[in-house]
């Protein structure tokens, strides 16, 4: 369930299992939602005005189901969200967070509590939850409720110094002085079978790293099969709350399907890795970006110093800030009374 180690979304030793008693831990989950759009009356222009006085519009959709698998177990767990409870066939997520209650079927007594303020420190180890997701920006609320959820709203829309962004994909940022982190340190401590841990949360959304593309095709891509991505019509998967109720089993096939974002990540690394080996780069190999353009950007770095014969990946970004800047976006942006500024917009992969 827990892993020691990490560099990026590849984990080391993942068949340990390391259990996670007072030590620096990962905790990689998938994390998929399913929700439906609920009919709206039409209002006429005239009415807009009144009708937001008297009466606030209020949510325009209900969340179905939030799934779960942790990346060392074969099977998810289908949970209903409470928008649903009254004709939930699953168990619906209590906790602040759907994690927790993961955690809980899992086999492990696990609470949490929210500290004070944001930068309390705190003397315990830290537990970082790795979430993975294609297109978590339509799934971030749907998997939390509560003041955990406020919590993540406000880093989507206010904090400064870490945050989400909400972009095409979900990113999670940290900046301490010139130092980057992917992961941001919640004001929240799980408390898991006594053990204390200070929470922090690093998003994964795959979204992009094949630019634009599905799921579908994601995992199509990088040769990870999808057996009941194809339950329901585009017609049949606008109205899921329906198949939830009407077909429980191609539903819950179709649900579970979703949660191989990092089996799919982990392929396509080893389908670029031939890519590198093809070209002759082999040496600067580095694990894929969660974007296609920052992907080809690196091996475009790798070629070019291959015609200079370096072959130290230590040096990759030596002969491309040499002689390469004047071509890079951050320069020609700057190039504000040229049409050379419009080159900016194709860097990378596009």
């Amino acid at each position: 369930m827990f892993i020691r180690q990490a560099e990026n979304y590849k984990y080391n030793v993942i068949s340990d299992r390391f259990e996670a008693m007072g030590e620096n831990c990962y905790f990689p989950i998938e994390i998929d939602t399913e929700f439906t759009h609920v009919p709206c009356p039409i209002i006429q222009p005239s009415q807009v005005n009144a009708l937001l006085l008297s009466k606030p519009i209020g949510s325009v959709y209900k969340t179905i189901t939030c799934q779960c698998r942790a990346i060392t177990e074969p099977q998810g767990i289908i949970y209903a969200h409470p928008d649903i409870a009254d004709i939930a066939r699953h168990p619906v997520f209590k906790k602040e967070w759907v994690v927790l209650d993961y955690l809980d079927d899992m086999g492990y007594d696990v609470e949490m509590f929210r500290l004070d303020n944001w930068d309390t420190e705190t003397d315990y180890p830290t537990m970082q939850v790795d979430v993975y997701a294609f297109f978590g920006v339509a799934e971030l609320y749907r998997m939390a409720q509560g003041r955990f959820k406020d919590d993540l709203e406000f880093l989507c829309t206010q904090f400064k110094g870490q945050k989400i962004d909400q972009g095409r994909r979900l990113t999670t940022s940290f900046r301490s002085g010139k130092t980057y982190f992917d992961w941001i340190q919640l004001p929240w401590v799980v408390v898991m079978n006594g053990n204390k841990y200070h929470l922090r949360l690093s998003i994964y959304d795959t979204g992009a790293v094949h630019g634009n593309t599905s799921y579908a095709n994601f995992c199509k891509n990088t040769g990870i099969e999808l057996l009941f991505k194809d339950n329901f019509t585009s017609e049949e998967k606008g109205r899921m709350l329906e198949m939830y109720t009407e077909r429980p089993d191609e539903f819950d096939e179709y649900a579970l399907g979703d949660l191989n974002n990092h089996p799919a990540l982990m392929a396509n690394s080893e389908k670029f890795r031939d890519i590198y080996q093809a070209l002759e780069i082999e040496g600067f190999y580095r694990i894929p970006k969660l974007t296609i353009g920052a992907t080809v950007a690196n091996i475009f770095k790798a070629k070019i110093n291959n015609l200079f014969d370096n072959t130290d990946p230590k040096y990759v970004n030596a002969y491309t800030n040499k002689y390469c800047k004047y071509a890079t976006a951050d320069y020609l942006k700057r190039k504000s009374t040229s049409t050379a500024a419009f080159n900016a917009k194709v860097d990378g992969g596009r």
